[in-house]
């Protein structure tokens, strides 16, 4: 969805790209994750193994809430840093863990709640969701599994939406979805 918005010339902030620019080799937070897990979580060219750090962290609550506690602060920060580089009447933050963040009620997420005045919720049934995870990721069913019990139920994004986009159709519906908002947005922003 965020892609489909491009076409507007709409920028798009992703904070798991922040969070890959925030863990290259020789990055103060990766020293500081290898120090913290005690498993060797680095592969051969010395980059962060993601699919063996999301297994420990899914696996263990404590490790995912520490996880969080280092990355989401730095990540944030710079995703609405450059927020502030456009003048446009608006850009797009790609938050995957909003609703988990927001839920916590804390420092981070009263920050939050004052910078974004809008989000977007993309939603698809549990089912399908697993589907498409086993088909990008090449992910088996248990470690999907353990990974959407880790994060905020379906219910909790939807209530945290102001708009929601059934991601179930073909690109067009989703075309016609992206363009409705784009004008929306931009009839709120003028």
């Amino acid at each position: 969805v965020a892609q489909l918005f491009k076409q507007f010339d709409v920028p798009i902030i992703d904070t798991d790209e922040i969070a890959h620019e925030l863990v290259t080799p020789g990055s103060p937070f990766l020293k500081l994750i290898v120090d913290h897990f005690d498993a060797p979580i680095l592969n051969a060219d010395g980059i962060l193994d993601k699919k063996i750090l999301r297994q420990i962290i899914f696996d263990d609550p404590a490790e995912k809430e520490w996880l969080e506690n280092l990355l989401h602060p730095p990540i944030l920060e710079l995703a609405f840093k450059r927020a502030t580089f456009f003048d446009l009447p608006y850009c797009i933050l790609i938050i995957p863990l909003l609703a988990e963040t927001l839920d916590k009620k804390n420092d981070l997420a009263k920050s939050i709640r004052e910078k974004i005045n809008h989000i977007v919720v993309i939603d698809a049934p549990i089912s399908l969701q697993i589907q498409r995870s086993q088909e990008r990721d090449n992910t088996n069913f248990s470690e999907i599994e353990n990974i959407i019990h880790a994060q905020a139920l379906r219910v909790q994004r939807l209530n945290i939406a102001d708009d929601v986009i059934t991601n179930t159709g073909d690109i067009h519906y989703l075309k016609n979805e992206v363009a409705a908002l784009h004008k929306k947005f931009l009839s709120r922003c003028l």
